[in-house]
């Protein structure tokens, strides 16, 4: 049998912490092959039947880099993928980034929103008719089951992935940590993790696929309709590696038509975070042997 190429590195999750920005840096990095981001192999039955020629065939190009990888933040959330995924790759080196789990949240709400999947404009509302499910076993598509709640309950996740990795090729980032509060020391954990220099990339990186909301209602159509069309442009923009002229068209939409989504009252986070999130924090902190300051 002839030999295939396949990932010794996977970015599993968690969505809307991070997987784009870190994705985006080491893209720039000579030691790592990202042929692209969300290959959506392991979850999704409609790929996974393809079987695994077809998920060698997005890494054909390897060169010989230290490390392939697959960013697909959708790996952590669901039951089957840490059980397929060992399957196939055996031992590779796995990543989460986990964010405060309220803000992650209200995040995947406004970027359901942002892509028309999402109707309801009040978080509070939508997290108030959640079926909590810890287990994560239906999958309809890339937006249903939304799960806000259930994607930001992580040890559940994780836990899935240590019954059949080892801890030592499991490596847990703090989104605030990396990237806002404790870069230096955030950066060194990662490097002694993968074992490379990471610090000049990271440390001059900027924030990747920002959610935006649409100006006004009476142009969220045409907004939409703009983000969808722009998707597989983006596709191959990144394959022929001219992200530039991608950025610059993106940044002309966004400026013209879309807004920040309002921020979250720090009395909702913190409502929210006793309600369903206390207990859960305490177990990653097991988990990780240590304290979450930046979550408390």
């Amino acid at each position: 049998m002839k030999n295939i190429v396949l990932p010794n590195l996977l970015v599993v999750g968690a969505q809307k912490a991070g997987t784009t920005s870190l994705f985006d840096i080491l893209n720039k990095h000579p030691d790592f092959y990202l042929p692209i981001k969300e290959i959506k192999f392991f979850h999704r039955d409609e790929h996974y039947q393809k079987g695994i020629n077809w998920y060698s065939k997005h890494f054909k190009n390897y060169a010989g880099e230290k490390y392939i990888g697959d960013f697909t933040p959708d790996y952590m959330a669901y039951s089957w993928t840490a059980e397929r995924i060992s399957k196939h790759l055996g031992e590779p080196k796995i990543i989460f980034i986990l964010r405060q789990p309220v803000k992650r949240a209200y995040s995947q709400f406004n970027f359901y929103r942002m892509n028309g999947v999402e109707n309801e404009t009040n978080f509070e509302k939508v997290i108030s008719k959640e079926f909590i499910d810890l287990n994560q076993n239906t999958f309809v598509n890339w937006y249903t089951p939304a799960n806000y709640i259930s994607r930001s309950i992580y040890s559940p996740q994780i836990e899935r992935f240590l019954d059949y990795f080892k801890r030592d090729n499991i490596h847990i980032i703090i989104f605030e940590e990396l990237f806002i509060h404790k870069k230096k020391e955030a950066i060194v954990e990662l490097e002694n993790f993968l074992d490379v220099d990471l610090e000049s990339y990271i440390v001059k990186s900027e924030k990747s696929n920002i959610t935006q909301l649409p100006k006004h209602e009476a142009i969220k159509s045409i907004y939409i309709k703009t983000k969808v069309i722009l998707r597989p442009i983006k596709k191959i923009f990144l394959l022929f590696r001219i992200t530039n002229l991608y950025k610059s068209i993106n940044e002309q939409i966004e400026k013209n038509l879309s807004k920040k989504p309002q921020k979250l009252d720090q009395n909702i986070i913190t409502t929210m975070n006793k309600k369903y999130f206390l207990n859960d924090i305490k177990e990653i902190e097991k988990i990780m042997g240590r304290e979450i300051k930046v979550w408390k």
